[in-house]
């Protein structure tokens, strides 16, 4: 056990100075950066028809930030830098060199899991203090329509857990497509597919069950009083994503899928 977290950690490590000069890295922190300006730049032009004359000017922001950011972009985000990651490695036929060296290829493939995670991870900070940043300028610029208040970090901690927690099925399933096909189309494609059937499925009775709407119902659920955060879709999630990173070790194991 000992030794295979010391090749986790030396794969991971491996992993982290491969993918800090990359366009992986950008794409995380410019995509929550682009997503909060677009919409500070929206308030900041259009505060008074946006934000009524009883709503809170932070509060506002933040919704509209789930709504849009946490149903369409978030999952399309995921398709995209699971895609990346997995292609950084095809791209330099690098496969049959990392599976020479001397670590356990479940370490090797775990660290992939946690380089992955750790991408999201960062995005969703990233998220929060762009929020943060940009939601303070506006404060000076319209302190009587943006007050702060202590439920304010309370209500960002819930989205960021709530979307991180809901994202796994999402991840789950992008990592298995990335790595078991090389062609990078494949799961790009279905990414897009799982997005278009998700928005499409939403309403149905056993969406729940449908793992690409599971985003959709976290910005849901975060617009209602009686938000709680570990529910039936979380819990789903987890297991959904779970589910295909264990079939994507599996076939590592029992398959010689990398050639």
């Amino acid at each position: 056990m000992k030794n295979i977290l010391l090749d986790i950690s030396r794969s991971y490590r491996a992993d982290l100075l491969k993918f800090k000069n990359s366009k992986v890295l950008f794409i995380a922190l410019g995509a929550p950066l682009f997503l909060v300006a677009l919409f500070f730049t929206i308030l900041l032009f259009k505060a008074n028809q946006i934000i009524g004359d009883a709503d809170n000017g932070w509060i506002v922001m933040l919704n509209q930030l789930t709504k849009t950011g946490l149903a369409l972009f978030f999952p399309l985000f995921i398709v995209l830098i699971t895609s990346l990651i997995s292609r950084i490695e095809y791209d330099a036929n690098a496969w049959k060199q990392i599976y020479t060296l001397p670590l356990h290829r479940g370490a090797i493939y775990l660290s992939k899991v946690l380089m992955t995670s750790s991408i999201v991870l960062l995005s969703l900070i990233s998220f929060g203090i762009f929020y943060y940043l940009f939601a303070s300028i506006l404060t000076f610029i319209y302190p009587e329509m943006f007050i702060y208040k202590p439920e304010v970090l309370s209500t960002l901690i819930n989205v960021l857990l709530m979307s991180g927690i809901t994202s796994i099925a999402w991840v789950g399933i992008q990592f298995w497509a990335s790595y078991r096909w090389k062609n990078m189309v494949l799961p790009l494609a279905l990414g897009i597919v799982g997005f278009v059937a998700g928005a499409i499925l939403f309403r149905w009775e056993h969406a729940t069950y449908v793992p690409f709407t599971h985003l959709l119902f976290a910005s849901k659920a975060l617009q209602t009083e009686t938000f709680t955060l570990m529910n039936k879709v979380s819990y789903l999630s987890v297991a959904y994503g779970s589910l295909f990173l264990l079939i994507g070790y599996l076939e590592l194991t029992f398959k010689k899928r990398f050639s």
